[in-house]
């Protein structure tokens, strides 16, 4: 089985560059929802800097950028299997 990595590198750079914005939409509808619960303003702010962020990463790294959007699909996508580990609620928004 290929690891993810070696299976980004593989496509072509229209998709990776969709799969890229995809796994910041993904990983910002998590903040948002964790930001609807949000038990005191310090989460808030902290969930908005994360949400700033993530925004922030997702409109500056262009598009020839492959290995720094594929450094970050796998980071987002790691962060929100973590978001998703027992413990932690989050709704789908």
């Amino acid at each position: 089985m290929n690891d993810p990595a070696t299976v980004l590198r593989a496509l072509p750079p229209t998709a990776l560059y969709d799969v890229f914005a995809e796994a910041a939409n993904q990983l910002l509808a998590v903040y948002f929802s964790l930001l609807r619960a949000a038990a005191s303003p310090d989460d808030e702010e902290r969930l908005w800097k994360q949400i700033r962020a993530v925004r922030d990463l997702r409109y500056g790294v262009r598009p020839e950028e492959f290995d720094r959007q594929i450094e970050l699909i796998l980071a987002w996508q790691r962060e929100r299997t973590e978001l998703a580990a027992p413990g932690v609620y989050w709704r789908p928004a």
